[in-house]
């Protein structure tokens, strides 16, 4: 791990204006690791949801996607609709399990094209995830409102094409449990009734054309899809390893890291920074990617601008890193070098030693296996 007094030194090679490196500083603390961690390999079992998904999945063959999804998942069975969340029939339904069979708002999830949704279990380093495509750009927003603003219609960016999608209620999975154990028991246990599933577009990835990195458009759209994927999987990773996934640019470059090493025979930071809004750099195109991850508070506009920089420095250490190590051996290979990323914060990883510690951190784990 890299103490804090060589990553404020790192920092200040790109500002030395002491509230920004402040700000900074804040931004970029690394969440993935505690105090004394040693970077070590897991084998990570399935989740207990995946029984419950293949489950829905068989049953999806004969019934349709769209009906089991709308028949198991509460908030399937409401509209997107403004303050819908606030009503007694929503909270009932979603809070506490009642059934919706005669609520009045209950009229079911809207969606143009039910009958393209695909769903399937992918086999990520990090075990089984149930994973849904919906085709369709309009489904997707309504998919992800559903899911993840408590079917209330807020803004969905046009860079956004895909999520990880955690923390579901699925009551179908709460009532099973509860006639095994007691209320008390099953709710300390989240992942007896809370679903995390991927839930995939088929647009251009990051909303870039084909034509601006040279491709066909049926190409691109194939490998958009292909890097959305392993993307969401690598938080998924995350998330199950070190217990975190957070919204911030260092996550980013860690799973755009793992989404174009699925598509291109190493990492491409030109890709990389052409998704994020920074292919011109240093001028930042709006509505580019890296708008989305300010941080909570936001960035200022100039902190914004110097982690553009540090963000930059830090893409072109890691392929150098990637070209380095040649093509993954496998997927435990594919694994240490996810790790390897998570291990380093961002500062660390584009400072002038950012790829001599990308690859110290990777041999020491490699020597460990």
């Amino acid at each position: 791990m890299i103490n804090i007094s060589s990553k404020y030194n790192y920092l200040q090679n790109f500002t030395r204006e002491e509230s920004l490196l402040d700000e900074l500083l804040i931004y970029t603390e690394n969440t993935f690791l505690q105090k004394q961690y040693t970077p070590e390999l897991k084998k990570l079992e399935d989740e207990p949801q995946v029984a419950t998904w293949k489950k829905y999945i068989k049953d999806s063959k004969e019934h349709g996607i769209y009906p089991i999804l709308k028949k198991k998942l509460v908030q399937f069975q409401f509209p997107i609709k403004e303050n819908i969340s606030q009503t007694e029939e929503y909270k009932n339904a979603t809070l506490k399990g009642k059934s919706t069979l005669l609520m009045q708002h209950a009229t079911g999830l809207v969606l143009e094209e039910p009958e393209n949704l695909k769903l399937y279990l992918y086999d990520s380093l990090a075990g089984k995830i149930p994973v849904l495509i919906v085709n369709n750009r309009a489904d997707f927003k309504t998919v992800i409102r559903a899911l993840t603003a408590r079917n209330e219609p807020r803004p969905i960016p046009d860079s956004m094409g895909a999520a990880m999608i955690c923390g579901i209620n699925n009551w179908n999975r709460l009532r099973t449990a509860l006639q095994y154990d007691e209320w008390e028991v099953v709710l300390k246990n989240k992942a007896l009734y809370q679903d995390r599933i991927i839930v995939l577009s088929r647009i251009p990835y990051s909303n870039v054309a084909a034509s601006a990195i040279d491709l066909e458009d049926e190409d691109w759209l194939d490998k958009s899809l292909k890097i959305r994927l392993k993307h969401e999987c690598a938080h998924y990773f995350t998330l199950r390893h070190f217990g975190k996934m957070t919204n911030n640019m260092h996550d980013e470059i860690i799973a755009d890291y793992m989404g174009i090493c699925s598509v291109l025979p190493h990492f491409n930071s030109k890709w990389f920074l052409q998704f994020i809004g920074l292919e011109n750099y240093p001028s930042f195109r709006e509505g580019g990617r890296m708008k989305n991850y300010l941080g909570k508070p936001p960035l200022s506009d100039a902190a914004f601008k110097i982690l553009q920089r540090i963000v930059k420095s830090a893409s072109e250490n890691v392929e150098r890193f990637d070209k380095a190590l040649g093509k993954p051996i496998d997927d435990t290979d594919r694994q240490m070098r996810l790790i390897t990323l998570c291990h380093m914060d961002i500062i660390s990883m584009a400072s002038k030693d950012g790829f001599d510690l990308l690859r110290k951190t990777y041999n020491n784990l490699h020597v460990k296996v």
